[in-house]
């Protein structure tokens, strides 16, 4: 990638991050809560899901936004046909999000046992972001 591919990557990523924060990320909140209150057996609250005395709020990161954001990105600079930059945009958005709506399920179920929400968290936050390289990686194969 040259010099320019990566600047096209960055603001690429900037635009879409804000871009879908400010649409998708509110969209998919309630969602995302409601789904995992029902795999967690816990209480729905709109944005927010309560699991005995703990009240986890669902915020728009919560969604995959990020993950996407950089999966779009990625596919934007890439050299491959709009076809397979569609399908693997919309494939991979899609699994993305799945992706983290069992990550928020995981985290709220581990730290129900371990009380460790910090640690879990980061662990599981900065496994998507990996998952978008390794798909990328796949798909130039």
């Amino acid at each position: 990638m040259s010099r320019g591919d990566y600047i096209r990557f960055v603001v690429a990523f900037l635009l879409l991050y804000v871009a879908l924060r400010f649409t998708m990320g509110y969209l998919l909140r309630s969602p995302t809560a409601y789904i995992v209150s029902l795999l967690s057996g816990c209480e729905y609250g709109g944005e927010t899901v309560v699991c005995g005395y703990e009240e986890y709020r669902i915020v728009p990161e919560c969604t995959g936004i990020v993950s996407i954001s950089l999966l779009l990105a990625l596919l934007f600079v890439l050299p491959l046909s709009s076809e397979r930059k569609i399908r693997a945009a919309v494939l991979g958005s899609i699994f993305l999000y799945i992706l983290n709506v069992l990550r928020v399920y995981a985290l709220i179920e581990l730290t129900q046992s371990i009380f460790a929400f910090d640690l879990v968290h980061a662990f599981f936050w900065l496994t998507s972001p990996v998952l978008v390289i390794l798909y990328v990686l796949w798909l130039l194969k």
